[in-house]
């Protein structure tokens, strides 16, 4: 039965399809020209949208778990002084066996409810020229509740991640990026499979030229999260004086001035009184050093010359955590900050040149 159409994320034609794939499944009839078209729907999907679209694929196609019922032997009945029910449910999988010879089906039972299909779909997964929502919906099987199913899913993802183009994992990775720290099911090795892939020298190229274009959504938020690996040091410089995004030149350049990179990895509660339990959710970030030749000055003089006001704080607040070894260049860069149309870039910059110590 398909799903309704409000607020959904598959489109009725796509559950129209599902449900006939469905009856031609259900009635041993031909199914290859369904499943062909469900897979070109799947391009269409965004990987954001995996968590609702896989729960809308399970209802329109109908993949949950099949109990048939089957007669209770009379002598058992007697035996039991007919007590017991006549009728007792069996839990079978009467498409397990396609899949071998039609491994189409994988893309299917991939979202199945039951995890003998999905453990199957991955055992027999073959496909490397997949769409981005694909890839998302393969590395959230590294996250499974199955644990057969996570094994299942990094041996597929073994063979599969390494060959899938640049191109389709940098788009997936604007949601994975966003969803890593959340995964708590995996083990290291699943973790780290999906995290050599995200961070593949030719994905990190695609993913900062991606990066760079102007209305990317959670440009920023995906952009700190992906500085968990050193791949991306390399191009903050490039960030920092190109991106469309003030938000990301702002990262990039605390990031350098600094020589560390944070990374947000969760949430937790700080007390704010005790006694009367109160409390405020905070972010939890960690943090790693980094190491490069650029010249701070240089770095703090195209900062402070940005067009945005979010670069112009960062620029001041790191000037402020560089007072105790400020430099002439410094105090001259505050001297022009405390110019700015900002009221809190001014503030800042006063409070540098009121406190900051030349070496």
């Amino acid at each position: 039965m398909a799903t309704s159409n409000k607020k959904t994320i598959i489109k009725p034609h796509v559950q129209e399809n599902l449900q006939k794939l469905s009856n031609a499944l259900r009635d041993n009839l031909a199914f290859e020209p369904y499943i062909n078209q469900f897979i070109n729907d799947l391009q269409e999907l965004p990987p954001s949208s995996i968590k609702q679209a896989s729960r809308e694929i399970r209802a329109s196609a109908q993949l949950h778990f099949n109990w048939d019922k089957h007669k209770v032997p009379w002598a058992v009945r007697l035996a039991n002084g007919f007590s017991g029910p006549a009728t007792v449910s069996v839990l079978t999988r009467p498409y397990l066996s396609l899949l071998s010879q039609h491994p189409k089906l994988c893309f299917l039972f991939l979202f199945h409810s039951d995890g003998y299909y999905r453990e199957a779909a991955l055992k027999h997964w073959n496909e490397t020229d997949i769409c981005p929502f694909v890839f998302s919906a393969l590395s959230q099987c590294l996250n499974d509740w199955v644990e057969q199913v996570r094994h299942a899913a990094y041996n597929c993802a073994r063979h599969i991640f390494p060959l899938v183009p640049a191109k389709t994992v940098s788009i997936s990775a604007f949601d994975l990026h966003q969803r890593f720290n959340k995964f708590q099911r995996w083990s290291t090795q699943e973790r780290k499979i999906l995290e050599q892939t995200l961070f593949r020298e030719d994905v990190i190229v695609a993913f900062v030229s991606r990066l760079m274009q102007p209305h990317v959504g959670k440009a920023s938020k995906v952009f700190r999260n992906s500085l968990m690996q050193a791949g991306i040091d390399k191009h903050l410089h490039q960030i920092a004086q190109d991106a469309e995004n003030p938000f990301l030149r702002a990262i990039a350049y605390e990031t350098l001035l600094s020589k560390q990179a944070r990374w947000k990895v969760g949430h937790a509660y700080q007390w704010i009184d005790k006694v009367y339990g109160l409390k405020k959710r905070i972010a939890v970030f960690k943090f790693r050093n980094i190491d490069h030749d650029l010249s701070i000055d240089a770095l703090l003089i195209q900062g402070s010359t940005d067009r945005s006001i979010v670069v112009k704080k960062v620029i001041a607040s790191q000037l402020i955590k560089m007072r105790n070894e400020a430099s002439a260049t410094m105090r001259k860069i505050s001297h022009e900050l405390a110019k700015d149309k900002s009221e809190s870039v001014r503030k800042k910059a006063h409070f540098f040149l009121d406190n900051s110590k030349i070496n």
